[in-house]
C-alpha cells in the first residue's frame, strides 16, 4: 500500500511551498467571492491565484528548492482549485454540467489508474497537462471578469479557451495513461 512519508519541516517551510499552501488557504475565499457574484474581484483574484501556481514551480527549479511534498502539493492543490472552481462556477450558471464532468472525471480516471496500476498518486507531469491546465486557469479567470458585461468579446473568448482547454486537458489526459501503462511494463 502507498504511504506518505512525514514531510521534513524544511520541505513544509520552503518557499515554493509555502505559496501552495497559500493558494490552498485561499480557494475558499475565490469560492465565496463567486458564489456572491464579485466577479470583478474573484477574476483578478483567480488570475493572481493561477500566477501563483505558475510562480512556485518557477522558483523552485530556479532556486533548486524542488521537494518530494512540493510535487506532491503543487499538482494537488491544482486539482482542488480546479475542482472548488467548477463547483462554484457551476452553482454560479457560468459553466454546464457536461464541462463539470469532462475535467473532475478526467482527474479521477488518472487517480484511479495511477493508483491501481503504480499504487501511487503522484504523476509525471507533462508539457500539454500544464497547458491545458493553464488554458482552464485563464478561462476561468476571463470568464469571472467578463460577467459584470453585457455578452462580449471577452465571454465569447472565455467559453471559447474553456473548450479549447478540456480538450488539451484530454489529451494530456490520454498521454498520462499512455505513460502509466508504459511505466508498468
Amino acid at each position: 500500500m502507498a504511504q506518505l512519508d512525514t514531510p521534513r519541516l524544511r520541505q513544509l517551510t520552503s518557499v515554493p511551498n509555502l505559496i501552495s499552501l497559500s493558494r490552498l488557504v485561499a480557494i475558499p475565499l475565490l469560492v465565496y467571492l463567486i458564489v456572491n457574484n464579485k466577479w470583478y474581484l474573484a477574476g483578478l483574484f483567480a488570475g493572481f491565484l493561477g500566477f501563483t501556481d505558475f510562480l512556485d514551480g518557477y522558483i523552485a527549479r530556479k532556486w533548486n528548492l524542488q521537494t518530494p511534498l512540493g510535487a506532491v502539493l503543487d499538482p494537488l492543490i491544482d486539482r482542488i482549485f480546479i475542482v472548488a472552481l467548477l463547483f462554484a462556477f457551476w452553482w454560479a450558471e457560468l459553466i454546464t454540467v457536461t464541462i463539470l464532468s469532462l475535467i473532475i472525471a478526467r482527474d479521477l480516471i488518472l487517480l484511479l489508474v495511477n493508483f491501481g496500476f503504480n499504487r501511487k498518486f503522484k504523476v509525471e507531469v507533462i508539457y500539454l497537462g500544464k497547458m491545458g491546465t493553464w488554458i482552464i486557469f485563464v478561462a476561468f479567470a476571463l470568464m469571472l471578469i467578463s460577467q459584470p458585461m453585457a455578452p462580449n468579446f471577452i465571454e465569447a473568448f472565455a467559453a471559447a479557451g474553456m473548450i479549447w482547454g478540456v480538450i488539451i486537458y484530454w489529451i494530456a489526459g490520454l498521454e498520462y495513461l499512455k505513460n502509466i501503462w508504459s511505466s508498468k511494463s
